[in-house]
């Protein structure tokens, strides 16, 4: 009476449709990013009605309220250059270190005591390697995200909102981060 061994390399079933369609979807999250998301769904958003038919009192704390709100939600244009970047500066200090490029939650491992952060974004699970970082700069984010609120509570320079820090920033690249005045200088 011979053995029976299983091979899975040689005998496994093919795929069904619907294992192909899951390891579709899987290989589509793993490569898209949130610039590749539409600015809005469906059709344009019509602009905001005339504010005419309000009281004269009335009009002044709305155009207040729109002028403060454009503030908080408005990007301003890019400002980069071949070596350097600016973003929204969101807790003081200046730091000068290695930048380390982190794309993805595996290259957490790469950084070392006293780097620079550079990142699209960050979120909790970064919250391991915080105490070893020098200073944070980021592509996204606003005065409340989760980069700003770390950097203030660390007590190190941050900038956010460089839309392009991961692009000319290169790994292992010696920088100096103001975080007072939100700019990222490549030095060498």
């Amino acid at each position: 009476m011979r053995a029976m061994t299983s091979c899975s390399a040689c005998c496994a079933p093919p795929p069904t449709r619907r294992a192909r369609r899951l390891q579709k979807r899987a290989q589509w999250r793993k490569t898209k990013t949130h610039a590749d998301a539409p600015p809005w769904l469906g059709a344009p958003p019509s602009p905001p009605p005339p504010m005419d038919f309000l009281p004269p009192a009335a009009l002044r704390v709305n155009n207040a309220l729109m002028f403060y709100m454009q503030g908080v939600f408005d990007s301003p244009p890019a400002q980069t250059t071949e070596t350097s970047v600016r973003g929204l500066p969101v807790s003081p200090g200046i730091y000068e270190g290695i930048a380390r490029i982190v794309k993805e939650q595996t290259d957490l491992g790469r950084i070392q005591k006293g780097d620079v952060l550079v990142a699209a974004t960050t979120s909790p699970y970064f919250n391991v390697v915080l105490p070893l970082l020098g200073a944070i700069v980021t592509d996204r984010g606003g005065q409340l995200c989760h980069a700003a609120i770390v950097t203030r509570e660390y007590g190190i320079p941050g900038i956010v909102g460089t839309r392009e820090a991961t692009k000319v920033v290169r790994d292992g690249a010696r920088v100096r981060v103001n975080g007072t005045t939100g700019e990222l200088q490549v030095l060498s």
